[in-house]
């Protein structure tokens, strides 16, 4: 929204989209925003101008002031920057952290007990895969999976229907593999995107780091190779 001094209207200092009058003549509130750069010089009206890194723009009895920051100014504007960047950082923190889970979610059943479930099957199917006779009837989560979980792609059998619990002990080290593997990626890039974040010199810095880590998770869902860091 541009500020603009009109000498003699009223109010004499006007921002786009503001009502104003001069010279007993209304000017609507759209006035500004369609003025052209002839129609803004027939008014008088100037614009607020852009301040030096240490100045600032005051109204004055005649027009804008462009004057340099006092101390205090230069102290509170530091103070307000650095709150600022440091509550970026925060939110970039949560927010790389949040696409872990989700890029993690989009692979696992994030339930409630789910994760612990997933733990102990995979312990289930070292035992039985270790065990030189094993019982079936030992190896429950493994019987549970039997006629509902299927083989991973790539396997020969891929989308069939484990039938027996050493298929089902099979699939479940086969998926444990990939998820290692993926879930490393995932967290090497939920660490790198962080340690991106901590030395970023800037907002811009910050911003950077988290939208290559967001492209980093999809492109590693992909199976595509991770995006340059920025520099």
């Amino acid at each position: 929204m541009t500020e603009y001094y009109i000498p003699g209207a009223v109010p004499e200092f006007v921002r786009t989209g503001q009502a104003f009058t001069l010279a007993g003549v209304q000017y609507p509130r759209k006035w500004l925003a369609l003025a052209g750069a002839g129609d803004l010089a027939s008014v008088g009206a100037v614009a607020k101008p852009s301040p030096g890194p240490d100045e600032t723009v005051e109204q004055g009895e005649s027009g804008w002031v462009v004057r340099a920051m006092t101390a205090p100014e230069l102290d509170a504007r530091d103070d307000a920057e650095a709150a600022d960047f440091a509550a970026a950082v925060v939110a970039a923190h949560a927010a790389i952290d949040a696409g872990a889970g989700a890029a993690r979610a989009s692979l696992l059943t994030m339930v409630a007990g789910q994760e612990m479930t997933y733990l102990r099957k995979e312990d289930q199917a070292k035992a039985y895969l270790a065990d030189g006779d094993p019982d079936d009837a030992d190896y429950p989560l493994l019987q549970a999976s039997i006629g509902a979980d299927a083989f991973p792609a790539g396997h020969p059998n891929a989308g069939q229907l484990v039938e027996t619990v050493a298929d089902a002990a099979a699939v479940v080290m086969l998926v444990s593999a990939a998820w290692l593997d993926l879930g490393s990626k995932i967290e090497k890039i939920r660490l790198r995107g962080k340690r991106l974040v901590t030395v970023a010199p800037d907002a811009s810095g910050v911003a950077a780091a988290v939208a290559w880590s967001q492209a980093a998770y999809a492109a590693a869902l992909a199976g595509d190779p991770l995006p340059a860091e920025p520099e």
